[in-house]
């Protein structure tokens, strides 16, 4: 056992080492450029996925509308019929993609609505972010001239979402910020007055983040050789956004630098039952059990299949969702030739003691919250961009490599928050 004043560690942490439309019935289907909602080139794979929510029919969604309704136009209710059915599929989708959204009874597919209309999307689990951001929405609704609707969903999500019809086009993604939000509702209406409010909420925002981002970087501690932390939960959308926007970081810094995966662990979280945790509810995860098991298999994939790290973690991410992640991710170890058997021997002996040593180290960082990154040892709040990583790392080097000046995508869903 490591001392009090030391800060414990896996063995072999520190070692070197947009848019796609289909059409259906007239209407065009816009999945939107969220990361965090998921990736649009994924969706036809996916779509046996849809039956267990399909398949609920226990209770309705509640609805609830701010502004009166009025009765469609008498040529247009067909459309409007066929919009609310693609609707319910498009939510599925997207229900799919964030682990997030889900629909337990069939009132979405019932529901009349308007041609052009914004369905703003809460959840039980989205408290103050969604509180916060609904009247900005139903404001720029009217501004856009789309008349607006709330629907709450039952399955937890962290941050709202959206549908929005326009023209015979749907568009379904997640409200991250204002700016980002705006830039798509410009791009799905092209209302002059959105644009360009997104125009100068884009200008301000990049203004933040440059004077952020030129701060942390006076402040960063240097060293010959930067370590980059990442404490993330494997299915907390936020947590998969941080991992899968240092990526292309790591790779280019390859052993110049030091990153090391961790994990967020809670103690007896929502009773420390068997539904969230182990070791005698000592061990647990947010989002249950199988993200906990998942956890488990990329600590292991970092202890003992190092070189193939990267590869697994972002296929589970990209081609796994919660719900099956405890076979799919099979899949991916054999896309990548990661040792099955020595994963699964790593999660079975030594999967407790992984988990303590995370736990152990995210209490005495003052981890709470998914992801929590720590660049040279000191909390990190910088962009979650390629580009804003690298920037960041170089900042943390004593002396810069040639790969500072290389430039990295710059694109990226801009949330901030937090599981």
């Amino acid at each position: 056992m490591e001392e009090n004043n030391k800060i414990p560690n896996r063995e072999g942490f520190n070692e070197e080492n947009t848019e796609e439309k289909t059409e259906d019935n007239g209407f065009e289907m816009n999945t939107g450029g969220n990361k965090g909602f998921g990736d649009k080139e994924d969706i036809e794979e996916r779509k046996e996925e849809e039956k267990p929510f399909e398949e609920k029919k226990e209770e309705e969604p509640k609805e609830f509308n701010d502004e009166p309704e009025t009765e469609p136009e008498e040529e247009s209710k067909s459309n409007v019929w066929i919009a609310s059915s693609l609707i319910l599929f498009v939510l599925l989708i997207a229900s799919v993609f964030t682990q997030g959204f889900g629909i337990t009874g069939g009132a979405v597919s019932e529901t009349e609505i308007s041609e052009n209309e914004l369905i703003f999307m809460d959840s039980s689990a989205c408290t103050t972010a969604c509180d916060e951001m609904e009247p900005f929405v139903k404001e720029l609704a009217e501004k856009a001239g789309l008349a607006f609707r709330k629907v709450t969903f039952s399955q937890p999500a962290q941050i709202p979402g959206f549908v929005l019809i326009n023209d015979n086009e749907l568009t379904v993604s997640g409200i991250e910020d204002e700016a980002s939000f705006t830039r798509q509702v410009c791009t799905a209406t092209d209302n002059e007055a959105v644009c360009s409010e997104a125009g100068i909420a884009e200008q301000e925002q990049v203004k933040t983040v440059t004077e952020a981002e030129n701060s942390a970087c006076a402040n960063t501690p240097k060293t010959e050789k930067p370590n980059f932390k990442i404490f993330y939960m494997s299915y907390c959308p936020y947590g998969i956004q941080a991992v899968r926007g240092f990526a292309p970081a790591a790779e280019l810094f390859g052993d110049q630098i030091e990153y090391e995966p961790h994990f967020v662990i809670y103690e007896d979280y929502r009773g420390g039952g068997p539904d969230y945790c182990i070791d005698d509810g000592k061990l647990c995860s947010m989002h249950g059990i199988a993200e906990l098991n998942e956890d488990i298999r990329q600590a292991c994939a970092w202890k003992y299949e190092k070189e193939k790290y990267w590869d697994y973690t972002l296929c589970t991410m990209d081609e796994c969702s919660l719900a099956n992640i405890e076979t799919c991710w099979e899949t991916c170890a054999d896309k990548f030739d990661v040792d099955k058997d020595k994963i699964k021997n790593c999660q079975e002996k030594e999967g407790i003691s992984l988990m303590r040593i995370e736990k152990a180290l995210g209490d005495q960082l003052g981890v709470r919250g998914s992801p929590s990154m720590f660049l040279n040892e000191r909390s990190y709040s910088g962009g979650r961009a390629a580009e804003s990583y690298k920037q960041q790392i170089c900042c943390g080097f004593e002396e810069e490599p040639e790969e500072c000046s290389e430039v990295l995508g710059v694109a990226e869903a801009s949330a901030q928050g937090n599981c």
